[in-house]
């Protein structure tokens, strides 16, 4: 899964894309988790980039006051606390992954010397989540009823799942079923969310069928068809939270140091 990410050790060229994410006004958005507390999505700006620091504020509208990072982290923010921030260019996205450095009333510091990583490729970015308690959550057409699908892996993109028998007759190619994402990855041994927050993360979302793969386990036919399916207008919310799914998966599960 490393392929799918371009590690940038270049301090020349790590100064560069900061300099570019601060002359485009780049979007710029981060995920804060702390321990037993629901995640929290952050719309930033970049207020200064020196070398390879830079530093973050709230989002603002032009010529509007700073805002207090109280606005968008309620519990504060602490030096030392991990944190993830991404941006987009026009080549694509990157992510930078580090602990935050230093902290005022309305901004924070992180360097991206060691950590800033390139997305290869936006849409086909993709990780195996098999293992990691993902579900889709199935809108059943009989009034009271879900069919809670497990997810094989996810990316921006799309994502492919498990139809069991149980779930009834295939979709129809070009069908759209929608339904709860269900983004919490959990630990496989005790079940809790591997972030360590209280709360489960879920999206409404909309998939249109795609591709059927045959046999998930061709030795085991009876377990059921991997099907692919493509995001049908994801909104910019979910799909923030997918991709901090797909990055936190890919971390927590391959790393990326």
């Amino acid at each position: 899964m490393d392929d799918k990410f371009d590690l940038i050790n270049s301090l020349e060229d790590i100064s560069r894309i900061l300099k570019i994410a601060e002359a485009s006004n780049a979007e710029i958005y981060c995920e804060f988790t702390e321990s037993g507390k629901p995640s929290v999505f952050a719309e930033l700006d970049i207020r200064q980039v020196s070398g390879s620091n830079v530093v973050f504020g709230i989002k603002r509208t032009p010529d509007a006051p700073a805002k207090l990072l109280m606005s968008a982290f309620p519990n504060g923010l602490k030096a030392g606390a991990p944190i993830e921030v991404v941006f987009s260019l026009v080549d694509g996205q990157y992510a930078i992954r580090d602990v935050v450095q230093d902290v005022s009333l309305a901004t924070f510091t992180l360097s991206a010397g060691r950590n800033l990583m390139r997305l290869q490729r936006r849409k086909d970015f993709r990780v195996s989540v098999k293992a990691d308690g993902l579900s889709f959550a199935l809108n059943s057409k009989n009034p009271g009823t879900i069919t809670e699908l497990s997810l094989i892996d996810l990316s921006a993109g799309g994502l492919r799942l498990l139809w069991p028998p149980a779930a009834g007759p295939l979709p129809a190619i070009g069908a759209v079923l929608s339904g709860n994402l269900k983004l919490t990855a959990k630990d496989p041994v005790t079940g809790k969310p591997r972030d360590g927050s209280a709360n489960e993360k879920s999206v409404a979302v909309s998939l249109k069928f795609v591709k059927d793969h045959g046999p998930d386990a061709p030795l085991k036919p009876s377990n059921g068809h991997a099907l692919s399916f493509q995001f049908s207008n994801l909104g910019q919310d979910e799909a923030r939270a997918v991709l901090f799914t797909c990055l936190f998966v890919h971390r927590s599960s391959y790393g990326s140091r």
